[in-house]
């Protein structure tokens, strides 16, 4: 079992980063990793049909644990894939509320569901029995007026957990989106810096970052960063890098010239201060 779920999760999360790769707008991206999180949370559904726990805490901890990792990724793809769909148009007087609301509609969901994300948070195991349990009908909390008639898959609130999860990095990236797309605060003791690299250097780093999830856990793209560098580091436009990427990968000797130098220009520092310390 472990080894199974645990191949799965990182065949997953690398086919999103994969994804998030070759996608150059927001939507794209969430489409793509919802299909990814479709056909994984599928699969998992498989192997758990043909699979007998060994005891009961095995069977706790998949349902508590394991499958809310993979249906959470289901869930909150499809929300940003919604969300994007639906936005109004940029800087528009609806786009300005749009946010707030979904906010709102999440606040209350979660206040629903109180008992449940408390119990979560407080690494709770107490009524693990009856709420992680697939032979359990009856659970302490009333559920979103949502019943999961899935008894193979599901427990009382394997999947109210799994959404909980979800609506809350949704939120989380609501807020940064909010916050990004808003005038930015004032930083009156930093100096400004500007970037002086090329553009063509700029694009690496962006796609460096964005694959290696630095940002909102993971929960970003290309375009976001990007946007956000040009904005702190005073960086003209930058268009077509998703052209510049896909030239990036048919390179036949070095293609990530920037990177590499980086990483050649760290270490050569760490040697020379290995040969003269410094005290200062």
């Amino acid at each position: 079992m472990k080894k199974f779920t645990e191949t799965l999760y990182r065949e997953m999360t690398e086919a999103m980063r994969q994804a998030s790769m070759d996608s150059d707008s927001l939507l794209s991206k969430a489409e793509k990793s919802y299909r990814i999180a479709e056909s994984s949370i599928l699969r998992l559904r498989d192997f758990v049909s043909d699979y007998t726990f060994e005891d009961k805490p095995e069977e706790i901890h998949f349902f508590k644990s394991v499958k809310p990792r993979f249906h959470k990724e289901l869930i909150y793809w499809a929300e940003i894939l919604h969300i994007e769909a639906n936005r109004p148009i940029p800087k528009s007087r609806e786009h300005k509320r749009y946010n707030n609301r979904l906010l709102e509609g999440i606040d209350q969901f979660l206040k629903r569901n109180r008992y449940l994300q408390t119990y979560y948070k407080l690494y709770r195991t107490d009524e693990d029995e009856l709420l992680f349990l697939r032979d359990t009908d009856y659970g302490p909390f009333l559920p979103d007026g949502h019943i999961d008639a899935d008894r193979i898959f599901s427990t009382t609130a394997s999947s109210a957990l799994a959404r909980i999860l979800a609506m809350q990095e949704v939120a989380q990236w609501l807020i940064s989106e909010q916050s990004n797309s808003g005038q930015q605060p004032k930083h009156s003791q930093a100096r400004k810096l500007t970037w002086t690299g090329s553009k063509a250097q700029l694009i690496e780093l962006v796609y460096a970052l964005e694959s290696y999830g630095i940002f909102n856990n993971g929960k970003t793209n290309v375009k976001e960063i990007m946007e956000y560098f040009q904005q702190c580091f005073n960086v003209d436009k930058v268009s077509n890098y998703y052209g510049y990427f896909q030239n990036m990968r048919i390179r036949k000797k070095d293609r990530t010239p920037f990177l590499n130098g980086l990483v050649e220009h760290t270490i050569r520092r760490m040697d020379e201060s290995d040969e003269f310390p410094r005290f200062s």
